[in-house]
């Protein structure tokens, strides 16, 4: 997830989506969720 941070070529989408990919990997970095799956993650945001 370190990496998804550090990024600085990232935009703020592909950044969340590289996030909640890396939510769901494995500890060798694998993960399969479906479209599906990621469309059901809600981030919520306060200060």
């Amino acid at each position: 997830m370190s990496a998804v941070f550090e990024s600085r070529e990232l935009g703020s989408t592909a950044r969340l989506i590289l996030l909640a990919l890396a939510d769901h990997a494995d500890n060798e970095g694998r993960c399969y969720p479906s479209i599906a799956r990621l469309s059901e993650i809600r981030i919520t945001y306060s200060m």
